[in-house]
């Protein structure tokens, strides 16, 4: 997910109209906006059931997990 370039776009976006936000609240915003678009929902249960595969994927072949 996160070299997906819909979600990179996104980053970018949010990065150039909020500057003020962390880098943190850039991925989250960006993230939580991209789950909208590819669910057509705003439903946080739909957004969290899209992007957690999708999340978790990426995670598992990462050697260090941290919550």
């Amino acid at each position: 997910m996160r070299n997906h370039p819909q979600r990179q776009e996104g980053t970018r976006i949010v990065r150039r109209h909020r500057p003020h936000l962390s880098p943190s609240q850039v991925r989250g915003l960006a993230t939580c906006s991209f789950g909208m678009v590819m669910t057509r929902s705003s439903s946080l249960t739909q957004i969290a059931t899209f992007i957690a595969p999708v999340s978790y994927t990426h995670l598992a072949g990462d050697s260090q997990m941290t919550l």
